[in-house]
């Protein structure tokens, strides 16, 4: 997202800075991608939670629609007495998630792949980088920038709630909302990351945005029912759905998360390792 070539003049260019000329080069190559996804999801998120204080005449005109229908009424009388907190955590912090996931994996994707297809590996090389040093430095800038793109969309809806939140919501929460979500984002980067590693040309940002969807699925159908909870354990974007702002840390399967810290890990180490055993074309 955002990656453009590389160019041999770029690279000794970057030999002259004090940092990585890798990690420099993909920061380059990376920010402006990161600036436009970032604000697009901050302001879309800052935006949801503005609405929260028309929620009450927005359910009210739909409980006179819906007069007639039980079940429903019981669904949207909930929904009207949510707090501001749990409302971020239902409504308005998927809005990040979500856009953080599509980053994520689209991100990983392309650290990897566009090397690839435009032949800038070849670049690199001459630069006397080792395969793994290449790896761990487009592997730094995939945490980097999701750990900028999370502060964003965090400091917008920090402001956002202190705005129209009253007070209503508890900011070590909040807090712990914006690490557990630079976690699972950073898990989606990696898995996508890694797959880009073992598939090379064959994984492409197409099939990183289906992976981001059925996590989405996933993660959502975990919100439909006890049964469902198991759901939780095929998306790290779970604990995003968990009502961690709203009803604090209680509410996170520990377990489901702690397994989207073995899998990317397991799909890293076996990508870095067919990297480099294989032939780059």
């Amino acid at each position: 997202m955002g990656v453009c070539k590389m160019k041999l003049s770029d690279i000794r260019h970057e030999k002259t800075t004090k940092l990585s000329p890798l990690f420099r080069l993909e920061r380059k190559l990376n920010y402006k991608a990161l600036i436009f996804i970032s604000l697009i999801a901050s302001v879309l998120l800052f935006i949801n939670i503005a609405l929260f204080p028309y929620m009450d005449n927005i359910l009210n005109g739909l409980l006179k629609y819906f007069d007639g229908d039980q079940s429903i009424k019981e669904i949207l009388e909930v929904l009207g007495n949510m707090s501001i907190g749990t409302y971020f955590s239902a409504q308005a912090a998927q809005v990040w998630a979500f856009f953080g996931g599509l980053y994520a994996a689209g991100l990983g994707c392309k650290l990897i792949n566009n090397n690839f297809k435009d032949g800038s590996y070849e670049l690199l090389y001459t630069q006397n980088a080792s395969r793994t040093k290449i790896v761990l430095n487009k592997l730094l800038r995939l945490v980097i920038n999701l750990v900028i793109f999370n502060t964003v969309c965090a400091l917008f809806g920090l402001i956002a709630l202190l705005i129209w939140g009253n007070g209503q919501f508890k900011f070590i929460n909040f807090l712990g909302y914006y690490l557990f979500t630079i976690v699972a984002t950073i898990q989606i980067g990696v898995f996508s990351f890694a797959l880009a590693l073992l598939g090379k040309r064959k994984f492409n940002i197409i099939y990183a945005m289906l992976i981001v969807l059925v996590f989405y699925t996933f993660a959502s159908l975990t919100l439909s029912g006890t049964l469902l909870k198991l759901f939780q354990c095929l998306s790290p974007l779970s604990v995003t759905f968990s009502d961690i702002v709203g009803s604090g840390y209680g509410v996170i399967n520990y377990y489901s998360f702690a397994i989207w810290f073995v899998v990317p890990a397991v799909l890293l180490y076996l990508g870095i390792k067919n990297y480099k055993n294989s032939d780059l074309i």
